[in-house]
C-alpha cells in the first residue's frame, strides 16, 4: 500500500512538472530568435595592382641587391622583357604586362585573387641562357589578392655565380 501511495505522489508531481514546462517553454521559444541570421562570405577586392622587379641574381639567392666588393659596386641589374601574366583558379588569363628597363612591373589584375603569377623570357631566345633563381627555383608565385607587391623574380645563369 505504501508503495502505491508513493507512486501515485511521483505521478501527480511529475505530471505537475510537464503543466509547468509546457506554460514556460512557449514564452522562451518565441523569444529565441528563429534563426541566426546567414554569415555573408567575406568580400575579395576587385583587382587592383601586382607589383615587382624582375632581375639577374647573379648569387641566386632570390634578392636583389647592391653590395661592394674590394672598392667595386656590384648589382643585380633588372631584366626588360619579361612577360608577366596573372592567372585566377580557373585558369583565367587576369591581367599581363612586360618588365621595363629597370625591370620593374606593374600588372592590372581584374576579378578576384588568389591569383598565379607567372614570368616568362620573352620568346626571341635572347635570355636563353638564364634559369629561374636556385633560392626560389621557379616561375610561378602565388599572391592573395591584386593588391600585392614586391612579387619578384630573379633569374641567373650558373656561369655567373657569385657568392659575394
Amino acid at each position: 500500500m505504501q508503495r502505491k501511495k508513493r507512486s501515485g505522489n511521483l505521478m501527480r508531481l511529475l505530471a505537475a512538472w510537464m503543466v509547468i514546462i509546457a506554460l514556460v517553454l512557449p514564452s522562451v521559444a518565441a523569444a529565441a530568435p528563429a534563426a541566426a541570421p546567414a554569415a555573408a562570405p567575406l568580400a575579395q577586392p576587385d583587382g587592383g595592382a601586382i607589383t615587382g622587379t624582375v632581375f639577374r641574381d647573379y648569387n641566386a639567392n632570390g634578392t636583389q641587391q647592391t653590395w661592394a666588393n674590394s672598392g667595386n659596386t656590384f648589382n643585380e641589374p633588372g631584366i626588360a622583357g619579361v612577360v608577366i601574366t596573372a592567372y585566377d583558379v580557373s585558369n583565367t588569363v587576369r591581367g599581363t604586362a612586360t618588365s621595363g628597363a629597370t625591370g620593374t612591373y606593374s600588372l592590372a589584375a581584374t576579378g578576384t585573387g588568389p591569383y598565379r603569377v607567372e614570368f616568362t623570357l620573352p620568346g626571341d631566345g635572347s635570355l636563353d641562357f638564364l634559369q629561374p633563381g636556385a633560392a626560389g627555383n621557379t616561375t610561378v608565385q602565388f599572391v592573395p589578392d591584386g593588391n600585392s607587391s614586391d612579387v619578384n623574380a630573379g633569374f641567373n645563369n650558373p656561369i655567373d655565380f657569385s657568392q659575394d
